[in-house]
């Protein structure tokens, strides 16, 4: 976004559009968090982990007044040219925002995929920025089996979390990364 070292008045638009619609999704994760931990949701497949996540998206767009229609969709077409994304959030032209790839239960080479696919598309201009969210069983050992500095990602760029839901006496293992 920098041109000679300035940045133009549109480009500043479009940095803070994109933060805005990150700020947007982050919420929306931490508050998935916070509801699994609480045992008031607890999804069963990555469909219903999916669905949460866009409805607590469209909660947040409302409130934060963001412009109607809401720029927000699921199993997005466009994005990859006729791979489906999950979740995306503000769009562009035919580019998006921000676009989000999530697992339920899944398998290292699974997130590892969703992970060098994310960056592909940066890569071909197709979205801004984008996130790697996952939920899965709390034993398996994700952590030893996926190297995420080896993907080139410092620890800033990803966060692992630990969620005992005591309600629903399920332990749980979150990931979330931001590919930019």
């Amino acid at each position: 976004m920098r041109n000679n070292g300035t940045t133009t008045p549109e480009q500043q638009k479009l940095a803070k559009e994109i933060e805005n619609y990150a700020s947007v999704f982050d919420s929306a994760w931490n508050r998935f968090l916070e509801e699994l931990r609480k045992g008031k949701t607890i999804p069963t497949n990555e469909a219903e982990m999916r669905s949460y996540l866009f409805a607590q998206c469209l909660v947040l767009l409302k409130r934060r007044m963001f412009s109607v229609p809401y720029e927000i969709g699921v199993e997005d077409i466009e994005v990859y040219g006729g791979e489906r994304a999950d979740l995306t959030l503000g769009f562009l032209g035919e580019q998006r925002c921000v676009t989000i790839e999530m697992k339920y239960f899944p398998k290292p080479e699974s997130i590892r995929d969703d992970i060098v696919k994310l960056r592909k598309f940066i890569e071909k201009d197709r979205f801004a920025v984008g996130y790697f969210v996952m939920i899965g069983r709390k034993e398996y050992p994700y952590k030893d089996n996926l190297d995420l500095t080896q993907l080139g990602f410092k620890e800033k760029d990803y966060r692992w979390d630990e969620v005992d839901s005591s309600f629903a006496n399920k332990k749980f293992q979150t990931l979330i990364v931001f590919v930019s």
